[in-house]
């Protein structure tokens, strides 16, 4: 919190936001728009987490025939880039709840950076699913782990999930083309496919774990070790307020000593 005060100052007293005028994709963003907005963004925050804590259980469902929708995070490349068409998660989410099996029930689960990151997703979006029968929402802070050990099937559009689904013995689909489809209980779904179709093949699926195990093999034969997610962490607390403000100037020596600490 103090790291974001600190570049609301920055950004409101001292930048002088000169991107404004040379920067096309700044067109408009004046810093008490900038402010207005991040005001509105927060309280828009706290009143969808207040519902969500409200309205998602923390409890998996019992004794029912579950599959595994986990959302992702958007706007985000991995859906952008990967599943352009499958961009609108409450669409897809609406769309493959029409094709499961009727004695299934989708559990899906919010990504938890969705709220952090993106200020949740508007309450409109989850409501929609409130009066569908074949449609639980649970609460973003439940492991996936968990929810894909008591699953049947795990449906992703792009995420990992599919792959982790696989530890677990459980068949997974996939929308986006990944490379984790070698493993043959991961199915690719194709737009001119029928999903429904799709979902009752899947379920009779069984992993094969030499077929997971050489998978992890190639992977780590074409990999080395790095800790990127502390590397990120690293420059943007050095550099950017903590993630908070990224129009800043990096003198040279700056950059430098970040070079220097983190050379190995």
């Amino acid at each position: 919190k103090l790291e974001k005060i600190f570049a609301a100052l920055q950004f409101l007293l001292i930048s002088n936001n000169d991107h404004i005028k040379t920067h096309y994709t700044y067109f408009g963003r004046t810093k008490i728009k900038v402010l207005i907005k991040e005001i509105r963004n927060t309280l828009n925050y706290f009143s969808r987490q207040r519902y969500i804590d409200k309205n998602f259980p923390i409890k998996i469902p019992q004794n029912k025939n579950l599959i595994f929708f986990p959302m992702q995070q958007e706007p985000e490349r991995s859906l952008l880039l990967t599943a352009p068409s499958y961009t609108d998660q409450i669409h897809t989410i609406d769309f493959i709840s029409k094709c499961i099996p009727e004695n299934y029930l989708l559990i899906v689960k919010e990504h938890p950076t969705q709220g952090p990151g993106r200020g949740w997703r508007k309450l409109s979006d989850y409501k929609k699913f409130l009066h569908n029968p074949r449609v639980f929402f649970i609460h973003p802070s439940v492991s996936a782990s968990e929810i894909i050990k008591q699953s049947n099937l795990v449906i992703s559009v792009s995420g990992t999930a599919s792959l982790e689904a696989s530890f677990f013995n459980t068949p997974s689909i996939t929308f986006a083309k990944k490379d984790f489809t070698l493993i043959s209980s991961i199915q690719k779904f194709n737009a001119n496919e029928d999903l429904s179709l799709l979902i009752k093949n899947s379920l009779n699926l069984k992993t094969d774990p030499n077929e997971v195990g050489k998978y992890f093999d190639i992977l780590e034969e074409n990999s080395f070790v790095f800790d990127q997610l502390n590397f990120q962490l690293a420059y943007l607390s050095y550099f950017y307020f903590n993630g908070n403000l990224v129009d800043i100037e990096i003198d040279e020596s700056k950059m430098k000593t970040f070079l220097n600490k983190n050379e190995e």
